[in-house]
């Protein structure tokens, strides 16, 4: 029978007009005319419609909560950075599988700290909440700025978990829970203390170094012990500590005690490119590009080269730090310590202009024993990088940046722990006689 027939046979039936018709077509939509065939077809046809889009939902939702969290995660533009990496320089601090630690205990690492590592997964740190559940992985990532620290064209980090809870644990959780500065750098390893499994003080820098890249980074130990698997893998890390050594999971490491803890957690040596990010200042502030050899963290840490009589950068400093103002001033995002670094790639102290100049990309020439027209006819080109004996009041040979002259007056920034140190400081322009070399660039 047509279908226009039949609609009519049942609109026939009716009594009630058209509120009983309406009633009739309602019921007539859902149990397909009796239909039993038709309405069975249309029950799978209604599922698989839902299944279809309920995973097209959850496959949208996915790839959106992913890119959330890699927005949120991701510095932009000149301020992310290179990786999220410093690079030390080419010599890689000492290290021993055995050391006695600041609590005044003697550890040891198992196996001399040698054998292949394994990837770990997220830990909760300070910042994030005392229970942590899969959607507070997004904030966790920004806070530990895992998108600079991982690149996301690394294969080791595509995915991002927390860790899953063991050993009566909660998810996510560790011994010890780390700042969120010490998470993304985090090992795990096998360490005795007087025979006995001990965690070493919290924080403790541990140097991992990967004979397959010659690469070496500054990990934090002391928050987790592992992996449980110990007899296979010496050590567990997270996925930013493989990135930024170029290496993954079941590849040979060495891991040992730095003689060094004051290093800064995922620093990485050896064969490694500095790149430093542009930056921008205001280069009429003095005080946006200005750096004091004293200032931490650097002031403190030892001259990465040999012959560093008085071994701090507060004391030995301040060629390297009238040096990173330099390239501060060109916009280049270099500290005193990376300078220091790039200064002593050969092993020995020493300021090297040339290669000063090669990172702020530009040439440079230089003078011994100046005079004040010269240095005038130099300062329009920039500040000018000064060595002087006995000026500025230092008792001995002194750096610092000249910024301008005017009549008897100079400008100078003085990078010195002395009270006449800083920014935009006035001098006499008699000091001048007390320059050996200045250097401008162009």
């Amino acid at each position: 029978m047509p279908e226009d027939a039949e609609q009519s046979t049942t609109d026939e039936i009716s009594t009630d007009g058209g509120k009983s018709s309406g009633l009739n077509k309602v019921r007539n939509f859902f149990t397909m005319g009796g239909d039993k065939k038709k309405w069975t077809k249309t029950l799978i046809v209604s599922a698989a419609v839902f299944f279809v889009f309920g995973f097209l939902a959850t496959a949208v939702w996915g790839m959106a909560l992913s890119f959330l969290s890699r927005s949120i995660a991701e510095p932009s533009g000149a301020n992310a950075g290179v990786n999220g990496l410093t690079c030390g320089g080419n010599v890689i601090p000492n290290y021993s599988s055995t050391a006695t630690l600041s609590d005044g205990k003697s550890y040891t690492i198992k196996n001399d700290g040698k054998g292949i590592v394994v990837q770990e997964d997220h830990n909760k740190t300070t910042a994030d909440p005392p229970s942590v559940t899969p959607a507070d992985l997004v904030q966790h990532l920004a806070v530990t700025n895992f998108a600079a620290n991982c690149p996301s064209s690394n294969s080791v980090c595509k995915n991002t978990h927390w860790t899953p809870a063991a050993g009566g644990g909660a998810y996510g959780s560790s011994s010890r829970t780390p700042p969120p500065d010490a998470e993304p750098w985090m090992i795990n390893f096998n360490i005795v203390h007087n025979g006995k499994k001990l965690l070493p003080p919290a924080g403790t820098r541990v140097i991992v170094y990967a004979p397959k890249t010659k690469k070496a980074i500054i990990a934090a130990g002391g928050y987790e012990w592992g992996p449980e698997t110990y007899s296979k893998w010496v050590a567990g890390v997270k996925p930013e500590v493989l990135a930024q050594l170029g290496i993954q999971t079941n590849d040979r490491i060495e891991t040992g005690f730095s003689s060094d803890q004051t290093l800064s957690y995922g620093m990485v040596f050896g064969d490694c490119v500095q790149n430093f990010t542009s930056g921008t200042v205001d280069v009429n502030n003095l005080a946006s590009w200005y750096y004091g050899q004293g200032q931490q963290p650097w002031g403190d840490k030892p001259g990465q080269c040999s012959g560093w009589s008085v071994n701090k950068y507060s004391a030995r400093g301040c060629a390297v730090t009238s040096a990173a103002m330099i390239a501060r001033y060109y916009g280049k995002n270099i500290n005193p310590y990376q300078m220091g670094a790039e200064m002593c790639s050969n092993g020995t102290i020493g300021l090297d202009v040339g290669k000063v100049a090669n990172l702020i990309g530009k040439s440079y020439k230089g003078q011994s024993n100046p005079s004040i027209s010269y240095l005038q006819s130099a300062l329009t080109h920039g500040p000018v990088l000064a060595q002087g004996v006995k000026a500025f009041q230092a008792s001995g040979q002194h750096w610092v940046v000249i910024v301008s002259i005017s009549g008897d007056k100079m400008i100078i920034s003085d990078p010195t722990i002395r009270n006449v140190g800083g920014s935009g400081k006035e001098w006499s322009t008699s000091e001048v006689s007390k320059l050996t070399n200045v250097y401008y660039f162009y």
